[in-house]
């Protein structure tokens, strides 16, 4: 016949020991949950800096401004670009993007001479370095 008192005894030590497990496992989960969350964090606060730095221009003295012009026969939009394109732009193919998206057109678009387009292009700010143009719309 067995004791009573070992049964419950063994018990409690049975009970004691999953109560001291699942407590090492909820700290565990704890602290990989602090961690992962940590590593979230530091992430995006690291990728906006990022992305931050990679938009931040040095201040310039040009105003954006748009105009249209006319496509010539064997006009690309490369040609356009070493034509047109000035410092400001950070490169060629950003040049080519902002002018197709301008135009509503894709890389597969192709240039029609006669037909017109608006290109971006940058003037100084200053009158003095900038030619007036006056123009009249009567005919």
């Amino acid at each position: 016949m067995r004791n009573r008192s070992n049964y419950t005894k063994s018990n409690l030590n049975r009970r004691e020991a999953y109560l001291y497990r699942t407590s090492i496992v909820r700290r565990e989960k704890i602290v990989i949950a602090f961690i992962f969350s940590m590593a979230l964090l530091f992430s995006i606060f690291f990728f906006s800096l990022k992305v931050n730095a990679g938009n931040f221009k040095e201040e310039t003295d040009s105003i954006k401004m748009y105009k249209s012009i006319t496509i010539y026969l064997g006009d690309s939009f490369e040609s356009i670009a070493e034509e047109y394109m000035s410092d400001e732009f950070s490169s060629e193919i950003k040049y080519i993007d902002e002018v197709l998206s301008i135009n509503g057109m894709t890389r597969a678009s192709k240039l029609v001479p006669g037909n017109k387009i608006i290109i971006p292009y940058y003037v100084s700010e200053s009158i003095e370095t900038n030619q007036v143009i006056e123009f009249s719309l009567a005919k």
